[in-house]
């Protein structure tokens, strides 16, 4: 059962975030098709840390990109990223405390929401209009990001 189906609307023209958004929604609809099925436990903890994973190292690259290129809204975004992260943790701890399974599933689909609707279609697509504006396109600020990280494995 898929809950969360991607579509154009979400592209941000950044392939490479999002190709990580579809690789999370591609996780939520495994981890909600093992909740239907009542998969085992390590199961559905082992989809969720994945999930988890995915969305820290997405959030990161975000991030990155923004401090990088003086993102105004750096901050503010980055509490969202905090509050989605927290979510997810939440989720999996509920799971590990062998909660309820209709809270996780409560939980899951209240993430989605806020990450789907608002996230994507609101804060990350003013990030990618800020960088746009700018002429930064993805190649130019991933390269950027690249050589400042090796900047700083130089000077380590």
């Amino acid at each position: 059962m898929e809950i969360a189906h991607w579509s154009d609307k979400y592209e941000t023209g950044f392939p490479i975030i999002d190709k990580q958004h579809q690789k999370m929604f591609a996780l939520v609809n495994q981890l909600n098709q093992a909740m239907v099925e009542q998969a085992d436990q390590t199961t559905l903890k082992q989809l969720l840390r994945e999930l988890l994973n995915d969305t820290i190292e997405h959030f990161t690259l975000e991030e990155d990109l923004m401090k990088e290129h003086d993102y105004p809204s750096y901050e503010q975004h980055k509490q969202i990223h905090d509050r989605l992260t927290h979510k997810v943790r939440k989720v999996l701890h509920c799971l590990e405390s062998n909660e309820d399974p209709t809270l996780i599933n409560s939980e899951l689909s209240h993430f989605l929401h806020q990450w789907l609707v608002h996230h994507i279609q609101g804060q990350d697509r003013k990030m990618i209009q800020f960088f746009r504006e700018r002429n930064i396109g993805e190649a130019h600020a991933l390269e950027n990001l690249q050589t400042r990280s090796l900047q700083i494995a130089n000077q380590e």
